[in-house]
């Protein structure tokens, strides 16, 4: 549970109860990406070990480059491999890209490459594990203010520049994306695989 609520290096944040977190293992424990793991003798609570290799094939690397987009979201491959990197050796950027394709075309598309985003030098990656996502919708990871950080304040005038109305709408749009994501989120841990 402290590792689910951890609040720095996460997109999205979240704030989950003992009860929820039973409930998500008690699902990857039907999925078979999560096994009971072999206790101390006198521990006093559950351990438990991700079976993901076993289940999809995968790679220390992959599991890896996969445990990132889930923990932080969208990243870069640059991003993907010096954090990545902490878990297992990576090799370099061309490896790295024969990677995320194997994760892209295997039977079930785990990842997809999200087009480049306007100012950005290089195209993000997300994952595909709480279904599909709009592969058009603005980065919104540097964009995590929640509805109760914002000032409360009036509604604009109309009269507003183009310029403007264009980084309204795509707050707004960062914003709609975020929440697709958190309701996916929410959704995979309520619904069991095939539903």
């Amino acid at each position: 549970m402290l590792g689910c609520n951890q609040k720095t290096n996460r997109e999205p944040v979240t704030n989950l109860s003992e009860g929820q977190v039973a409930g998500a293992l008690h699902e990857l424990q039907k999925w078979r990406l999560v096994s009971h793991a072999d206790t101390q003798r006198g521990a006093r609570a559950n351990r438990f070990r991700h079976d993901v290799e076993k289940r999809f094939g995968w790679n220390a690397a992959k599991r890896a480059l996969m445990a990132e987009l889930l923990l932080r979201g969208p990243q870069t491959l640059g991003e993907l491999r010096g954090r990545a990197a902490r878990m297992t050796p990576l090799g370099d950027l061309p490896y790295m890209t024969e990677l995320m394709s194997e994760l892209q075309k295997g039977e079930q598309s785990m990842v997809i490459e999200l087009p480049r985003q306007p100012g950005r030098s290089a195209t993000r990656w997300a994952h595909l594990l709480c279904g599909p996502i709009d592969a058009a919708a603005p980065d919104t990871s540097a964009q995590s203010i929640s509805s109760t950080d914002a000032p409360a304040t009036m509604p604009a005038p109309i009269e507003k520049s183009d310029e403007s109305l264009h980084v309204e709408v795509a707050a707004l749009r960062a914003e709609l994306a975020e929440l697709r994501v958190e309701v996916r989120s929410l959704r995979a841990l309520i619904q069991p695989p095939g539903h």
